[in-house]
């Protein structure tokens, strides 16, 4: 009769999905952390522009200050200036000078318009960012605890299965516990519309009655299982 190894049967199909679910926890936890990851290579990224841009406008800012300053010393040469030839030069210059600090000041602009844009899209990204790092910390800690949690029910549901593995006759546990040795969590199927549940291997009808009707255990021929009832 299969009545003893029903809970079994259960227990270890209870067993097999919360290792499954174990095996599953270091997957989530890696993609959270890359997700975090990912998060902080974004800000990192984000900040590294708007350093670049500051530092070019800087820069550009001494270019045009520079250039100004040039522009006041040719101014006070020029009033010293006899010959027209040095005039002539010397307005060349001022020119080209005049030139660049038109094109530095658009630059400038541009640029600065440039930084404030960022800054303001940076401050309202940054605010996203703290909430999906917190979402992600959330979820981690989620996990966390369903790991600790998930391992608790093993310890309890394997402590279960000894007890019911000791209420078996002997040789029921001997014969149990060589199939479980190979096949694992498999090693008892349930009964699926004539067929072994484990593999699909077809029953004779003579088995299948004996199984449904006087819960006998049979062991199926293609993967070795000890075929039950089953619950339903």
């Amino acid at each position: 009769m299969d009545h003893h190894l029903l809970p079994l049967y259960l227990v270890d199909q209870a067993l097999q999905r919360l290792e499954k679910r174990v095996l599953e926890y270091p997957k989530s936890r890696a993609a959270i952390l890359a997700d975090q990851m990912r998060l902080k290579a974004e800000e990192s990224r984000r900040l590294e522009e708007i350093e670049e841009l500051s530092m070019n406008i800087r820069m550009m800012e001494r270019d045009s200050n520079s250039n100004r300053s040039r522009v006041r010393e040719l101014q006070a040469k020029e009033k010293m200036i006899l010959s027209l030839e040095a005039s002539r030069a010397l307005s060349k210059e001022m020119k080209l000078l005049e030139e660049k600090e038109e094109e530095l000041e658009s630059f400038l602009m541009e640029s600065m318009e440039t930084l404030e844009r960022m800054e303001r899209e940076g401050q309202l990204r940054q605010g996203r960012l703290e909430d999906e790092k917190s979402e992600l910390r959330e979820e981690l800690h989620r996990q966390e605890r369903g790991q600790q949690e998930t391992l608790e029910d093993q310890k309890r549901i394997s402590v279960e299965r000894e007890r019911i593995l000791e209420s078996l006759e002997l040789s029921l546990r001997r014969r149990y516990s060589r199939i479980y040795s190979g096949l694992s969590w498999t090693a008892i199927a349930s009964l699926v519309n004539s067929s072994c549940g484990g593999c699909g291997q077809r029953l004779t009808p003579q088995d299948v009655l004996n199984i449904r009707e006087h819960g006998e255990v049979m062991v199926c021929e293609s993967c070795g299982r000890l075929i039950i009832k089953g619950d339903s």
